[in-house]
């Protein structure tokens, strides 16, 4: 019975002493950011862009247009996303890990002989972005502008070379490619984690009990992407991605 009677005043001077707080603040009926206080999980998606980078993508870049007589390449679209969860660690930063599928690769097209030629090559990952989100300043704390940093890894999914078993016999000078014409599977020839860095910027709105957000942000990896392939030294992988979102705050 004491033991119940004790938990009872506990408990009303816990209720009274929240009743107190409250009647101090000010009465606000907008919810704005209470970053510091909040922690939120939430999901996110978009379209990609991506493409590869380095001296042995540009290099096989100048191969191919010797060897077709009309050849370009173009960033390759994709569709992106997943969930995350933000821990406000102030009222300005925060720390963001995330989990989002992101497929990466680059489309090429050729004449040879006075035929087309399409062929793609492709890795899917799903990556763990580590951020460190910057919140900038804002008057109404109901949007607020950020930068966002962190390293990611990602893990590899699948990796095609579409189209590229096709391409004619004649053209023998075409790098990497080469080790790719037997079959359009080529998991086996690509390295199964890449490290890299993410950055960007966004705004957050608020929205309910959460936020809507807004971004758009740049992941390149440091590996190089096809590491079985002594023509593929500094070939690596690089995205620009826009995303939008809806996060709970708790």
């Amino acid at each position: 019975m004491k033991r119940i009677a004790y938990s009872l005043f506990i408990a009303v001077a816990l209720l009274i002493t929240q009743a107190a707080a409250y009647q101090t603040e000010e009465y606000d009926p907008v919810e704005r950011f209470r970053y510091g206080e909040s922690f939120s999980i939430g999901i996110k998606g978009g379209l990609s862009v991506s493409y590869f980078r380095g001296m042995a993508a540009d290099a096989l870049d100048e191969r191919l247009e010797h060897e077709f007589s009309e050849f370009v390449n173009d960033p390759l679209p994709y569709v992106t996303g997943g969930v995350f969860a933000t821990l406000a660690l102030s009222e300005n930063f925060a720390f963001q890990p995330e989990v989002i599928y992101l497929r990466n690769g680059e489309h090429y097209e050729g004449v040879y002989g006075g035929e087309t030629y399409e062929f793609d090559l492709t890795a899917e990952y799903v990556t763990f972005p580590f951020l460190i989100k910057i919140m900038a300043p804002s008057p109404d704390m109901l949007f607020r502008p950020n930068f966002f940093i962190g390293p990611v890894l990602s893990i590899l999914l699948d990796a095609k070379a579409t189209g590229v078993p096709q391409l004619p016999s004649g053209a023998e000078k075409i790098g990497i490619l080469d080790n790719f014409r037997k079959d359009e599977d080529i998991n086996d020839q690509v390295r199964s984690t890449d490290f890299g860095i993410v950055m960007g910027a966004g705004i957050d709105a608020k929205a309910g009990h959460g936020h809507f957000s807004f971004e758009i942000r740049y992941t390149t990896g440091f590996s190089n992407a096809f590491d079985k392939n002594p023509n593929a030294e500094d070939f690596k992988n690089a995205a620009v991605s826009i995303l939008a979102g809806y996060a709970y705050d708790f």
